[in-house]
């Protein structure tokens, strides 16, 4: 699965594109989140690097739905970040079972 496939599958599990205007994440970072518990929002962040693509995968707790992309969070409970081939496999697989 690529960036643009796994982008529409989020897309179509109702995540938000969310503008990245702060300095917590890079510049060029693509965020979708979805709010999963009141200011408790699942995110995947997209940065492209030269050499490989790298996906952050992070359940975390914002102030509200519109500081997200502007700071960091006010608690992190999970992280993950892929970047290999056998990442993204896994995640195909639990993208296929759960339909986020």
């Amino acid at each position: 699965m690529n960036q643009q496939e796994f982008i529409k599958v989020l897309r179509s599990g109702h995540f938000s594109k969310i503008e990245n205007t702060g300095e917590w994440i890079e510049e060029e970072a693509l965020i979708y989140a979805k709010e999963i518990k009141i200011n408790i929002f699942l995110l995947f962040i997209f940065l492209n690097t030269p050499k490989t693509e790298n996906i952050q995968a992070l359940i975390a707790e914002f102030d509200d739905f519109s500081s997200i992309g502007k700071g960091e969070p006010l608690r992190t409970m999970f992280y993950l970040q892929m970047n290999e081939n056998k990442d993204f496999h896994c995640l195909e697989k639990l993208i296929g079972t759960s339909k986020l």
